[in-house]
């Protein structure tokens, strides 16, 4: 979600000893990633329950930061209602979730919806049909 203004000052109100180390898939400390949760007057009149977590990280090379990051750090934050699950766990489920988020839609940008096959039914049909062939393509060793 974007950091709102509302948001940004509880950010940089954090203090360096709450933020935690993201971690990675193996469960080991993410280089140059941070996470926090916010608390208090920040979540004022949201939904009983909800968390915001924040991130920070160095940005790569060549990276534009926005108005809201802070200190050479993009800033990106998440809501969610999980309980139970340490912030590193969350940062890291969100940010594998954004990915598969941006392959889809980075497929229906490049018109994958646009194929004739359009249900899982018709993909096997169709595999079926070609892998039964005993013919070749022309000029493969293994025609005949």
């Amino acid at each position: 979600m974007t950091i709102a203004d509302a948001i940004q000052p509880a950010v940089l109100l954090v203090p360096a000893s709450a933020w935690t180390p993201a971690t990675k898939p193996d469960d080991k400390a993410r280089d140059g990633a941070w996470v926090a949760e916010l608390a208090g007057d920040v979540l004022k009149g949201w939904p009983k329950g909800m968390r915001l977590i924040v991130r920070k990280e160095r940005s790569y090379s060549g990276a534009q930061l926005r108005l809201t990051d802070a200190d050479g750090m993009r800033l990106t934050c998440f809501a969610t209602n999980a309980t139970g699950t340490p912030i590193g766990r969350l940062e890291l489920r969100h940010r594998q979730r954004a990915r598969a988020e941006d392959r889809i839609r980075a497929a229906r940008d490049t018109g994958l919806r646009n194929l004739p096959l359009q249900d899982a039914a018709q993909y096997a049909s169709g595999w079926r049909s070609s892998s039964s062939r005993s013919t070749c393509w022309p000029g493969c060793p293994c025609s005949p």
